[in-house]
């Protein structure tokens, strides 16, 4: 992992991760949302990675987990 994700990326997407692991249908909705972005966004790897944050924050939001990098400020 970069340093510039370091431990904060990792305290970010854990809760992410973890909504993942103990949902099986979310893990599948999550790798066919990736798949159709990458077919959206071929070239665009700011919409891809945008389209992503979204999914992400919707996923947190509804299991009522604030984003742990609202938290902690870049800087």
């Amino acid at each position: 992992m970069s340093s510039c994700t370091g431990t904060r990326g990792r305290r970010r997407y854990a809760p992410f991760r973890d909504a993942l692991r103990q949902d099986a249908a979310l893990a599948k909705e999550y790798e066919q949302f990736k798949a159709c972005l990458a077919r959206e966004n071929p070239v665009d790897r700011d919409a891809y990675t945008n389209g992503k944050a979204k999914f992400v924050a919707r996923v947190l939001a509804a299991a009522a987990i604030s984003d742990p990098a609202d938290e902690y400020p870049a800087g």
